[in-house]
């Protein structure tokens, strides 16, 4: 009852609540005033932050790594960086892998370039970690957050052996993937968009978050002040996030593009064109609202000065690593104190 009355006043249909009790959630904010020549605010949806979508039907896999090995693979990865070859660590990881409908389209068929791309990533999460002074071993108590189908943490499972992995996801679908296929010790929470996991204060040493803070808008520094509770002292953080190099490079062969083209009569802030990524970006973040969409329903862009400024508040800046994913930014933050 009383998230569908803030609902309502946000949709300018009721007054604002009464001031709460003690025991139930606080007000909010009401919206700040804007211009008659600016578009309205966009405005949060109450209830969507609290389902959790996801296709129907039973999650399916199509086979282990090394069922897939033959094929000529399109991801590139520095093999002086892995710590055994390629069809050694294929043979290592021994769970299935997901189904295209299971892992949201991403590869198609390109099963093995899947499973690269997660091993890519995964090699460079823990040289980034390393740097940073947290060190991946069995023992990490780390956090997949948006862990989609665990393309990336299926690595730290069976390169790593971590013992202790967490596993948080939006889509229902992938959560249930997780339980099926994934070791019985991975701890898999079914998520919401609302800024909280059941995880203790300071317990863990690793979270990363991969294209999961792009499209977070109004509570952006609500979850970066959860991960902050959730890290120990000088456990590290790893974000992939589009800066103004993912800016510069937007252009017909960048799938963001694509998607923000086909999108573009539903995208509520500015006309989408080449032209808008030829000049520099107008703000240091760049909001890119899909009208009529519940969830995945923004892409954001961030300045480096914007990182440096307002996330420093709550974690450290360790470094940016420019392309660090492919077109998006590594950022490496740190729990200081």
């Amino acid at each position: 009852m009383v998230i569908r009355r803030i609902q309502r006043w946000l949709d300018g249909g009721e007054s604002a609540p009464a001031a709460p009790s003690s025991n139930r959630p606080g007000t909010p904010e009401k919206p700040a005033a804007h211009s008659p020549h600016q578009s309205a605010p966009t405005k949060p949806r109450l209830m969507p932050l609290l389902q959790l979508p996801g296709a129907p039907g039973e999650p399916a896999s199509i086979g282990r790594p090394r069922d897939h090995a033959g094929a000529t693979p399109w991801v590139q990865i520095d093999a002086s960086l892995l710590p055994a070859p390629i069809e050694a660590l294929a043979e290592r990881d021994t769970a299935e892998l997901p189904s295209v409908a299971d892992r949201e389209g991403y590869f198609a068929e390109r099963h093995f370039d899947y499973w690269l791309s997660g091993l890519r990533d995964w090699s460079h999460i823990c040289r980034w970690a390393q740097h940073a002074g947290a060190p991946v071993s069995a023992a990490t108590r780390l956090l997949d957050l948006g862990s989609s189908s665990g393309r990336v943490l299926r690595h730290f499972v069976a390169q790593s052996g971590v013992q202790r992995p967490w596993a948080a996801d939006i889509n229902r679908r992938n959560a249930a993937w997780l339980r099926k296929y994934m070791p019985p010790h991975v701890r898999v929470l079914p998520s919401t968009a609302l800024p909280h996991l059941p995880i203790e204060d300071r317990s863990l040493d690793l979270v990363y978050a991969l294209s999961v803070i792009n499209h977070i808008d109004h509570l952006e520094l609500m979850w970066l002040a959860e991960i902050r509770r959730m890290l120990r002292p000088g456990g590290v953080c790893v974000l992939s996030v589009a800066t103004e190099t993912a800016w510069s490079l937007m252009g017909p062969d960048v799938p963001l593009f694509a998607d923000l083209l086909r999108r573009k009569d539903d995208v509520a802030e500015r006309p989408i064109s080449l032209d808008l990524f030829r000049a520099p970006m107008p703000e240091e973040r760049v909001v890119f609202t899909y009208r009529g969409r519940e969830l995945y329903q923004c892409n954001i862009f961030h300045a480096e000065s914007y990182i440096r400024r307002e996330w420093s508040r709550l974690l450290g800046v360790v470094e940016i690593i420019p392309r660090g994913f492919d077109t998006q930014d590594a950022v490496v933050l740190r729990r200081d104190d």
